[in-house]
Order: C-alpha cells, then sequence, then structure tokens
C-alpha cells in the first residue's frame, strides 16, 4: 500500500488537541493525544485510521488484561484471545506505519 503522503507532517504546531472522531479507552487515548501533540493531521481519512489503530491498540490491551487473569494456558491449550491481541497490535502497527508514523 502507498502511504498518505501528504497527510501527516511532523512537528504540529501548538493549537488545541484534536479529539479522537470516536472514544478511546486509556492506551489508545495516550497514544492519540501523542501523535496529536507531535504530527499535523491534515485529512480526516488520517484521522480515521489514527483512530482504527488506537481502538485497535485498546482492543489487544482488553485481550493482554484478560489473559493475564485468566493464565496463557486454558484448559492445556493456548488462551483464545492471544491471536486477537496479537491481530489487533498487528494491524495498529501497520496503520502507522501506513500513516508513516513512527512513536
Amino acid at each position: 500500500m502507498e502511504p498518505l503522503q501528504g497527510r501527516v507532517t511532523s512537528r504540529r504546531p501548538a493549537v488545541g488537541a484534536l479529539k479522537p472522531p470516536r472514544a478511546l479507552a486509556t492506551h489508545g487515548r495516550a497514544v492519540w493525544d501523542r501523535i496529536i501533540a507531535e504530527f499535523e493531521i491534515e485529512s480526516s481519512a488520517a484521522e480515521e485510521l489514527l483512530c482504527l489503530a488506537c481502538q485497535s491498540l485498546d482492543r489487544a490491551e482488553d485481550c493482554a488484561e484478560q489473559i493475564a487473569r485468566d493464565g496463557l494456558m486454558l484448559e492445556g491449550r493456548e488462551h483464545p484471545l492471544v491471536k486477537h491481541e496479537l491481530a489487533a497490535r498487528s494491524f495498529c502497527s501497520k496503520v502507522l506505519q501506513r500513516l508513516e508514523l513512527e512513536l
């Protein structure tokens, strides 16, 4: 996939914080706030992709917390949320790469 060139630029000017299009949990909101503080998001498509990445991170963290409570193994098998956690983290990473963002 081609990066969204011209849609995200570094060194955001000091302006009011851009709010995500949808609610984010703790981890996703922290990433959103760090990226918004550092980069200028110049299109609604880039905003949406960033929000999806942050939601995906929230989902991954929810899975990780449940795995930590239940244990990695359930009834002699890997916890079923492990694959969902990894998929969510992979999606988040790919979207951030697509936006050419590095945390």
